[in-house]
């Protein structure tokens, strides 16, 4: 089961679940919920599975999955391969029709757009490679548009937009609070475009959304306390940093954002006092760069205990030599603890994690609110 940043819709963005009732209504939410979200997950559930995972009595299971499947949020896929004799199991999958989610991913220089459909399926995706300004919101609704139209699809059937930024973002209120990579302050991003798309947005932090994905796709990992870095060549020459760098964190299945939404926001104090700009890539620059920073990462580990952790970037930024002595470095200043849980990759899509783990958020608080208007509908 998915741990830690579970989509609950909020607000205007996300129409949600009512508050129930009464305690009766508000388990039966919870149970759907629960059987909903391991049927997202991917992890080829059956209805005996969920019935072992949940604990839950075996009519209650095929109750809920039997309105699943009249709602049309789920399909009966394969057949399970099993041993046991009598009736062969079939995997349960979220239908491919029942909600379609778009993820944009913003940098400095470019922007990318992708769609998911119900089943967590990339179906489309466009790069655009254009300095970001104060007219880049104003042509999505038109990008959008034909992103979908490549996928076959039109903007009534989009359920929901996400929103990723690179800087401190408070997602509640959908407002970027600091972007320097964007130039953005205070900005009520959500509102902005909710106006234009007539859509659900959603907006968070790029490295939240990318710790997202990993969760979601390699979920028998070490998720429950882990970390996700971000490290990118830097565009910005205003700032002295020759890398930009962010930091999700995952505590105890939980993304920690601290006390003013900033948590992981990884500064010029992570940067050598001597070196202001990196010279040519494999030179010694770089190699003390990343040194210092694994060095300074452990500290971060050390002090939460992080079992795992992910490393996004592309090989322009970072070669697998310096992800070398990153991981050397760090795992030198490490705690020596007997037989401690540390690992440490590269994410396996780079940075295609940020974009991707936005639409996947946005799909799963889409199909969630579905979930939660179908409820209301039958208990009317």
């Amino acid at each position: 089961m998915l741990g830690g940043m579970k989509p609950t819709p909020k607000g205007k963005a996300g129409a949600g679940f009512e508050k129930p009732k009464n305690n009766r209504k508000q388990a039966q939410i919870a149970n759907r919920l629960r059987v909903l979200r391991l049927i997202y997950s991917r992890r080829q559930y059956s209805q005996r599975l969920i019935v072992r995972e949940t604990q839950m009595q075996a009519s209650t299971i095929s109750n809920i999955v039997s309105e699943l499947i009249s709602s049309g949020l789920v399909v009966e896929g394969e057949a399970r391969e099993s041993s046991r004799v009598g009736p062969k199991e079939t995997i349960l999958h979220i239908n491919p029709r029942a909600a379609y989610a778009v993820g944009i991913n913003f940098h400095t220089f470019a922007h990318e757009i992708c769609i998911f459909d119900g089943d967590g399926t990339l179906i489309a995706e466009e790069v655009y490679e254009k300095e970001w300004s104060n007219r880049t919101l104003g042509q999505l609704p038109r990008q959008i548009e034909s992103v979908a139209r490549r996928a076959g699809l039109t903007m009534p059937q989009i359920n929901g937009v996400g929103v990723s930024i690179p800087g401190i973002v408070n997602p509640d209120e959908g407002m970027v609070i600091l972007s320097r990579a964007l130039k953005l302050e205070n900005y009520p991003i959500r509102d902005v475009l909710q106006e234009k798309l007539n859509l659900p947005v959603f907006v968070d932090r790029n490295v939240n959304f990318g710790t997202y994905y990993e969760q979601y796709m390699n979920p028998d990992e070490y998720w429950d306390n882990s970390g996700y870095l971000l490290v990118k060549l830097n565009s910005m020459p205003h700032l002295k940093s020759p890398f930009s760098l962010g930091l999700g964190i995952n505590v105890n299945g939980e993304i920690y954002r601290g006390a003013n939404d900033a948590a992981g926001e990884l500064d010029a104090v992570l940067i050598p006092p001597d070196l202001e700009e990196v010279g040519q890539r494999g030179g010694v620059d770089t190699v003390v760069f990343f040194s210092r920073l694994g060095h300074l990462l452990a500290s971060a580990i050390n002090l939460l205990d992080i079992g795992h952790l992910v490393i996004a970037s592309d090989q322009v930024s970072m070669e697998r030599e310096h992800f070398e002595v990153l991981e050397s470095s760090l795992s030198q200043s490490l705690i020596p603890i007997t037989e401690r849980r540390f690992s440490i990759r590269f994410a396996r899509n780079g940075l295609a994690d940020l974009s991707k783990g936005t639409a996947l958020w946005v799909l799963h608080a889409c199909l969630e609110s579905a979930l939660g208007g179908h409820i209301l509908s039958a208990s009317k």
